[in-house]
């Protein structure tokens, strides 16, 4: 659409430039969307892994 430029290389005047504008900022909130996702996944595992982690040592203590 741009001709491989970015918004950067665009003159100031291209009508274009409104367009690459607004595709990178939705690009930046799709990459940074994806990347809030794999954290949360990433602390919802790691609650998980505590959860059971303490339910062994728990059960462990019963035993003896």
């Amino acid at each position: 659409m741009t001709g491989d430029k970015t918004y950067a290389e665009l003159e100031m005047d291209d009508p274009l430039r409104t367009t690459a504008l607004n595709g990178a900022a939705v690009r930046t909130s799709l990459m940074t969307s994806t990347l809030a996702f794999g954290v949360a996944a990433l602390a919802t595992g790691a609650g998980v892994a505590g959860i059971f982690g303490g339910a062994a040592l728990a059960m462990g203590g019963r035993r003896r």
